[in-house]
């Protein structure tokens, strides 16, 4: 499986939607870069679809979807980015650590409160998958 080298790594504990922060339930993640022996870096990547949402920062992001490979993953926020031409928020991959292995997930946006995501996916109803979710990313910066 391909992924770019700097591709950030999501530590999931859970697979479960994160919950608003008044609630002690959310998803705990940690980012950490993909290591180089790990993945082969592929070709320079020019797509501007790609590469435009600072995990680091951490927040909340709108899951839509996750891939096993890169790829795939790539298509679709190519493909699915035209639907959304409107939208002001981008898409963007993340890797997520889980027991099996590493998993690209697409995320829609980063946004610093669980209820500003909440409102974009709302807002999107029907634009986006029905069984997207909202996913607390932890910031790289303690």
């Amino acid at each position: 499986m391909d992924a770019p080298e700097l591709l950030p790594r999501m530590d999931i504990s859970s697979d479960e939607p994160a919950q608003p922060a008044e609630q002690d339930t959310e998803q705990e993640a940690s980012q950490q870069p993909l290591m180089e022996e790990e993945s082969p870096a592929p070709e320079k990547d020019n797509d501007p679809s790609l590469g435009n949402i600072d995990w680091s920062q951490g927040g909340y992001t709108i899951y839509l979807i996750s891939y096993e490979d890169y790829e795939m993953a790539k298509a679709f926020v190519k493909n699915f980015s035209r639907s959304l031409y409107d939208v002001q928020h981008l898409l963007d991959i993340y890797g997520a650590e889980v027991q099996n292995g590493i998993e690209f997930r697409i995320g829609l946006g980063l946004f610093d409160t669980f209820q500003e995501a909440d409102s974009v996916m709302q807002h999107l109803g029907g634009r986006i998958p029905g069984d997207a979710w909202i996913s607390r990313i932890q910031s790289a910066r303690r």
